[in-house]
């Protein structure tokens, strides 16, 4: 009799980040795993491969240019490489995860109606900004992809407001229920809870980001201005490259900001720990953002978070708990919110190590193993 139940992930996007990696590694603890990732070119086969005998990983260098603009081709060939892949383990999946809306759930859906095969479905930004916005033709599949799957998982409260406010008044009714919150996770070496004294007579800003227009690093020079103007005593670390890097070096010398700001480039997360660890506040003013995992990594070392309003990690805590939401565009309300995070700071500061282990991949894995699971019985007992 078999015991473990298998899941198949399609997962369009596994090489392009290692928390799916993390992921799949936490949950065969409970489960057998097949992971279909499609690739453009076999110089992509092997990426955050991981050894395993309870997951196997298949990347197909199936994907080619006139896919990006004939999805209906695209998630038909992808369902059909699918079961000449897994033709003999096929009829053995009780459930499949697809790990986006369009890419992933439309063959999801395709290999639902015709093996009876239930799934879940994750919806990324990218679903909602680009290919729902755009593709408008494919709106109505879309909507049968969101209707039959069994849970819709988004990283963000947000994002999950934000999807649900665009569409149709009968799809979100019938799809609102089916709606969760599920965050990525981090690594653990953000985990080992050491209190470092931090000297709070100096504010010691950091922020981790790419240096683009989105993610408003510019604001957060004129911030620090702002409060060396009101002669607090301020710094901010810049840790990350982008396209805007000269531009804002330029903006800190033009404001006579040398001594007050650094720019420190890529860091490892080993690096950026430390760097953590010397600050006394995180602050990230992105005008868009989907989840921002370096919020999640600096409240694990200690650090409270100044955060975008309506965005990002907003939804997850309350005002006030592990830090401040804000209006990206609005220096005073961000300086109003770094000095109510100092005038409280020891309480926001232990609150932020108190949540930080709701965010660990082996709760995360949890969360999931239990959406699963309940999936499964759910079909079941239909």
């Amino acid at each position: 009799m078999r015991h473990r139940k298998i899941l198949l992930h399609i997962c369009s996007y596994y090489i392009g980040n290692k928390l799916y990696s993390s992921l799949f590694q936490q949950l065969e603890q409970s489960f057998d795993q097949f992971v279909y990732i499609p690739v453009k070119n076999s110089r992509f086969e092997g990426v955050n491969q991981f050894d395993s005998n309870r997951t196997r990983l298949y990347y197909d260098a199936c994907l080619k240019s006139h896919h990006r603009y004939l999805y209906g081709i695209k998630i038909k060939m992808q369902a059909k490489r699918i079961e000449e892949v897994f033709h003999r383990e096929l009829m053995k999946i009780d459930l499949i995860h697809a790990h986006t809306l369009f890419s992933d759930g439309g063959s999801a859906y395709l290999l639902s109606i015709k093996y009876n095969i239930p799934y879940v479905l994750s919806v990324r930004a990218t679903d909602i900004n680009l290919f729902y916005k755009y593709a408008l033709h494919y709106r109505k599949l879309a909507h049968r992809i969101l209707i039959k799957a069994e849970k819709i998982i988004f990283i963000s409260h947000a994002y999950c407001n934000y999807f649900l406010r665009i569409l149709p008044l009968n799809i979100r009714t019938i799809i609102c229920d089916k709606c969760i919150i599920i965050p990525n996770g981090i690594s653990d070496i953000f985990f080992d809870r050491v209190h470092t004294h931090r000297n709070l007579k100096c504010i010691e800003l950091i922020t981790v980001a790419s240096l683009n227009k989105n993610k408003n690093v510019s604001m957060l020079i004129d911030v620090v201005a702002m409060l060396k103007n009101r002669n607090a005593s301020v710094s901010l670390k810049i840790v990350g490259h982008g396209p805007q890097l000269q531009q804002l070096q330029r903006r800190v010398e033009n404001k006579g900001l040398n001594n007050n700001i650094t720019f420190l480039g890529y860091a490892s997360p080993h690096v950026l720990k430390t760097y953590l660890d010397a600050s006394n506040l995180f602050v990230l003013v992105s005008l868009k953002e989907t989840f921002g995992i370096a919020y999640i990594e600096a409240i694990a070392r200690g650090l409270p978070i100044i955060y975008t309003e309506n965005q990002g990690v907003d939804g997850y805590f309350e005002q006030g708990y592990v830090g401040f939401s804000v209006r990206p565009d609005r220096p005073n309300e961000i300086c109003q919110a770094i000095e109510k995070v100092i005038d409280n700071y020891e309480r926001i500061s232990d609150q932020c190590f108190a949540v930080a282990s709701l965010f660990s991949w082996a709760r995360i894995g949890a969360v999931y193993t239990n959406l699963y699971s309940n999936s499964m019985e759910s079909v079941a007992d239909d």
